[in-house]
């Protein structure tokens, strides 16, 4: 009998730990410096796929691509430059995670909004003049150590 109810404790905690597997992604986990990587093969996937940058390959990694998820919601996200098309630059932002839908929104820091305002003040009012921009916004399809999934949805809504 006591060999049935060691065997019972076993099944017992092996079932649970199997269920634990299934915590959602906290916010500390997303944080860091993260790379977007191409296809070894080279094909154009449906999912992205991030790497931690210290973990990335360098001869698969895309040019411009490099998002940091900081503490305190503050983000950096690399980008070309508009006019100097070899130059990149970083840009500052802010960010959020919606847990319960496994979003992560980046959006643009307070110049760019006020530089839309300023010289384009048709369009800042077509947008309904926004407190912010949406310059990223993802879903997360799957985490691990230090790959990132995810499917990037579209970014063209403003945030009031």
């Amino acid at each position: 009998m006591k060999k049935l109810a060691v065997i019972f404790l076993i099944f017992l905690t092996v079932g649970t730990t199997v269920n634990g597997q299934e915590n959602p992604i906290a916010e500390f986990d997303l944080y860091g410096c993260w790379i977007l990587e191409r296809n070894e093969d080279g094909s154009r996937p449906r999912k992205l796929i991030y790497k931690r940058c210290e973990d990335s390959n360098p001869k698969l990694t895309i040019k411009s691509s490099e998002i940091s998820l900081l503490a305190y919601n503050e983000s950096e996200e690399q980008m070309l430059h508009p006019y100097i098309c070899p130059v990149t630059y970083t840009e500052k932002g802010t960010w959020e995670y919606d847990v319960k839908n496994g979003l992560i929104i980046m959006y643009r820091n307070k110049k760019v909004i006020k530089e839309l305002k300023e010289k384009h003040p048709e369009e800042f009012a077509k947008f309904g003049s926004p407190k912010r921009l949406v310059s990223n916004k993802f879903r997360i399809v799957k985490l691990s150590k230090s790959r990132l999934e995810v499917e990037k949805l579209s970014t063209t809504k403003p945030m009031n």
